[in-house]
C-alpha cells in the first residue's frame, strides 16, 4: 500500500507536541527518566509530567507522575531506588519523593514560598536545594505580601528585579539541606546575594555552589565564582576568582578537583567564550582545559549554555561535556589524550546526563526536522584505572595546544571503543508521521572582509505558484543563534506558504569569541548587513525564485530591534512583524532588568557618555523612514525588554499615520510565545494572520 499524504503543518499541531527535556539516566543505567511538557487548550494550562523508560526491556515510556499541574527536575537518589522531583501540585513548587513502584509520591519540603534544584548528598540521607531566604539563617522566611495595593518595593540596587521572577523583595535565593527522611530545612548559605547550582562534595561535607558576592555584584550580569560552604558549620569560602563567570561544578570522584564552565570575564565585560576549567578543591592550581579552543563549551543553538554539568568518569580521569562548532552542538569525551567526539551530524545535542559507571549516557538531541528526543549513547569504561583520580597536567596539556587528538606519555592511554547511539523515544513520532517538514537548505557566504555568515533557506512545504514569498527570521541575543534544530515557527511559516530565511550574522554565538564581539557597540551595523547579504545571495539564486515584492522580516528581543531596525533602514519589506523589541536604547538601559550593566558592553558607555551613538542606533529616532506595515507584539510582564519599547514604537508610528498595530499580552514575560496556551496560539495566529495580509 502507498504511505498515506502528508499533510502541512498547522497550527493547532502546537498543542500535539509533546516537548521532551531533561533526561535522567538512573546510576545502575537502566532506566532514564525525563520531563514532558504538553500544552491543555481546554484549561488554558501548561502542563509537565515526569516519564520513565526501560533502557534494556521493552523500551516503551510511560508516566510516572500524573499531576494535573507541573512536574519536573527528576533527579535519581544514589542508589536509584527513589526520585526526587520538583511540583506545583499543592500550589507552591515544592521537592517530592518517588519510588518508580510506589503508588504516590511523598511531599519532601514545606518551604512558605517554594524550593526547586533537588540534589542528592553522596549517601541519599540528605537533599540539597535551593529557595529564598533571609539575609540572616535562622530568622523566619516571610512570603511576600502578594495584595498590590499594599505590598511597597524599597529599590536600593540597579538588580532588584529579574525578568520571569518578578521584583525581588527582602529575600534572596540560598542553599538549602533537609533530611530525606523527614523534618526541618535548614538554610546553609545567607547574605544578600543569590546563590545557585549546589553540588555535593563525595564526602558529604562541603556544598559547592554559585554565587557573585563581590562588592561590583550590582553593576554586573552574570558574573559570579565558585565557592565552598561547609554543611555542618556553614562557614562559606570563595573558591575561583571574582570577576568572571562560573556555572554548573563538577566534583571529581576523589574530591580533589572540581570541574566548572565559565570565563575570566563577567557577561557584562564582553561576550568571551565559555570554556571548562578545573579548580583543586584548596584553590589552587586552576586551569583551563580549553583556553587553545576559540569555541564556547555547552553552547548550544536557541539554548546558550546546557542545563547539564560536566562529568568526570569514576577515576576522574576523563570528563564529559558538550562542545559546539556553529551550528551543531556534540557530546565529547575530554580527556589526557585530547578531544574526542561521540557523537556527530546535523543535530544538536541539549542535555545529558551519565550512570555510575560512566558506560551509558542519556542525551537530548534534535535535529532540523524532529523536536528534541531521548537517545542513548553506549560504549565502554572511558576512565583509566591505573590513572590516579585528580590528573589536571595530563589532562591539560594536549587541550592547551588546542589540538584534537595528541599523543600521551601514558602506557595505558587508549582510544575508546567505538559507540552506539539509539534513540530510545520516539513521543512525536504520532504526529511526524503526519506533517509534510522541510529540510532547510545551508548556506555559507563569504563577507568583504574575511568573515563567514552561516544561513538557511527553507521552502515552502506548501504548492506555490510562481515566485516565492520570502520572510527573514532574525534571532535573539544578540549573542544567541540558529542551528541543527527544530523550528516549529519556521516550519509552520513554511506550510503556510512561505519561504524562511535565517542565520547568524556578526555577534551570534557558536563561533570564534571575535565574531561574537563584532557586534558590540555596532547594533545595525555589519550585523545589518550580514542579513541583508544573506538576502541578497538567496535572491539571486533560489530555484524557485524569490518575490522581490513580498519579503518579510521578523525577530523576538534583539530579533525585535533588528525587524525594526530594518524597516527604517530599506523600504525591500512589505511586512514586518516584531516580538518583545528594542527600539529606544535609552530607556532601555534604564528600564530593562539588565540594561545598565549588560548595556555598558553591548553600547560601550553610558546614555549620558555615548548619547549620540544611543540616539543614532534607536529605531525610534529614525520612524520617519519607515514605510512597511509593522506589527508589534509584547508581554505586559516583561522586565527584559520591557513593554514601553513597543509603545513607544507603536505610538511614533501611529502619531505620524504609518500602518502599524501593537498586541499587548497580558501576564506574560519576555518569553511571551511559550505563554499560556491562548496566548502561545493567538498571538502566533496574529503574525500569521499579519504576513498573509500583506505578503
Amino acid at each position: 500500500m502507498n504511505a498515506p499524504e502528508r499533510r502541512p503543518l498547522q497550527l493547532s499541531d502546537l498543542a500535539r507536541l509533546q516537548l521532551v527535556s531533561d533526561p535522567q539516566i538512573s546510576p545502575d543505567g537502566l532506566q532514564v527518566a525525563f520531563v514532558v511538557e504538553t500544552l491543555d487548550l481546554e484549561a488554558n494550562e501548561v502542563r509537565s509530567r515526569i516519564w520513565i523508560v526501560d533502557v534494556d526491556g521493552d523500551g516503551i515510556p510511560r508516566p510516572l507522575t500524573a499531576g494535573e499541574k507541573q512536574d519536573g527536575e527528576p533527579r535519581w537518589s544514589p542508589n536509584g531506588q527513589m526520585l526526587a522531583f520538583v511540583s506545583n501540585r499543592g500550589g507552591t513548587r515544592q521537592i517530592w519523593l518517588l519510588s518508580p513502584g510506589a503508588a504516590e509520591p511523598r511531599q519532601l519540603t514545606d518551604h512558605p514560598v517554594g524550593a526547586h534544584e533537588p540534589v542528592w548528598s553522596p549517601d541519599g540521607s540528605r537533599l540539597a536545594f535551593l529557595a529564598l531566604g533571609p539575609d540572616r539563617a535562622g530568622e523566619p522566611v516571610i512570603p511576600e505580601e502578594k495584595d498590590e495595593r499594599k505590598r511597597l518595593i524599597r529599590v536600593r540596587e540597579h538588580r532588584h528585579k529579574l525578568d520571569g521572577r518578578g521584583f525581588f523583595g527582602a529575600m534572596r535565593e540560598h542553599v538549602w539541606v533537609i533530611p530525606v527522611a523527614g523534618g526541618p530545612a535548614r538554610q546553609v548559605t545567607d547574605g544578600p546575594y543569590d546563590d545557585a547550582s549546589p553540588s555535593w562534595s563525595p564526602d558529604g561535607a562541603l556544598i559547592a555552589f554559585v554565587s557573585d558576592r563581590s562588592a561590583e555584584r550590582d553593576r554586573r550580569y552574570g558574573g559570579g565564582a565558585v565557592h565552598l560552604v561547609d554543611v555542618g558549620t556553614r562557614d562559606v569560602r570563595r573558591l575561583t576568582a571574582e570577576g568572571g563567570r562560573a556555572a554548573h561544578p563538577s566534583w571529581s570522584p576523589g574530591g580533589r578537583w572540581i570541574a566548572y564552565v565559565g570565563s575570566e570575564l563577567a557577561d557584562d565585560a564582553a561576550p568571551s567564550q565559555t570554556h571548562l576549567w578545573i579548580v583543586n578543591v584548596d584553590g589552587k592550581g586552576a586551569r583551563c582545559l580549553t583556553s587553545g579552543l576559540d569555541r564556547s563549551v555547552g553552547q548550544r543553538p536557541g539554548g546558550y549554555l546546557t542545563p547539564s554539568p560536566p562529568a568526570w568518569t569514576r577515576e576522574g580521569a576523563v570528563l564529559l561535556y558538550l562542545l559546539g562548532d556553529g551550528p551543531a552542538t556534540h557530546f565529547y569525551r575530554l580527556s589526557e589524550i585530547g578531544r574526542v567526539a561521540l557523537t556527530s551530524g546535523r543535530q544538536v545535542v541539549h542535555s545529558f546526563s551519565v550512570d555510575r559507571a560512566v558506560r551509558r549516557a542519556a542525551l537530548l538531541i534534535s535535529d532540523p526536522v524532529t523536536p528534541p528526543e531521548i537517545w542513548l549513547w553506549e560504549g565502554a569504561d572511558l576512565g583509566d584505572p591505573t590513572v590516579e583520580p585528580g590528573l589536571p597536567t595530563r589532562l591539560v596539556s594536549p587541550l592547551l595546544a588546542g589540538q584534537g587528538v595528541a599523543k600521551s606519555e601514558s602506557p595505558a592511554a587508549r582510544e575508546p571503543p567505538a559507540p552506539t547511539l539509539r534513540q530510545i523515544t520516539t513521543l512525536n513520532a504520532p504526529l511526524l508521521s503526519e506533517v509534510a517538514l522541510g529540510h532547510p537548505e545551508n548556506l555559507r557566504i563569504g563577507r568583504p572582509d574575511g568573515a563567514i555568515v552561516d544561513g538557511w533557506l527553507l521552502r515552502p512545504t506548501v504548492p506555490v505558484r510562481g515566485r516565492l514569498p520570502l520572510i527573514l527570521s532574525v534571532h535573539g541575543g544578540p549573542h544567541n543563534y540558529f542551528g541543527h534544530t527544530f523550528s516549529f515557527d519556521h516550519q509552520l511559516l513554511a506550510a503556510s506558504g512561505f519561504a524562511v530565511l535565517y542565520g547568524n550574522p556578526r555577534g551570534s554565538g557558536g563561533y570564534s569569541e571575535a565574531f561574537a564581539r563584532a557586534v558590540c557597540e555596532d547594533w545595525g551595523g555589519e550585523d545589518f548587513a550580514d542579513l541583508m547579504a544573506l538576502l541578497d545571495h538567496v535572491i539571486e539564486r533560489a530555484d524557485p525564485p524569490i518575490d522581490r515584492r513580498r519579503l518579510g522580516i521578523t525577530g523576538s528581543s534583539y530579533g525585535g530591534f533588528m525587524t525594526c531596525w530594518a524597516i527604517t533602514q530599506t523600504d525591500r519589506f512589505a511586512a514586518a512583524v516584531a516580538g518583545a523589541c528594542i527600539s529606544n536604547l535609552i530607556s532601555f538601559f534604564g528600564t530593562s532588568d539588565i540594561g545598565a550593566s549588560w548595556g555598558v558592553r553591548e553600547f560601550g558607555g553610558t546614555p549620558h557618555e555615548r548619547r549620540s551613538w544611543y540616539l543614532e542606533r534607536s529605531p525610534l529616532s529614525h520612524v520617519e523612514r519607515i514605510k512597511t506595515p509593522l506589527l508589534l507584539y509584547h508581554g505586559e510582564a516583561d522586565l527584559r525588554c520591557p513593554i514601553e519599547q513597543s509603545e513607544q514604537m507603536f505610538t511614533a508610528l501611529h502619531h505620524l499615520g504609518k500602518t502599524v498595530e501593537l498586541l499587548r499580552v497580558p501576564g506574560e514575560s519576555h518569553a511571551v510565545l511559550n505563554g499560556s496556551p491562548a496566548h502561545r496560539i493567538e498571538v502566533r495566529r496574529a503574525i500569521l494572520d499579519w504576513f498573509r495580509s500583506y505578503l
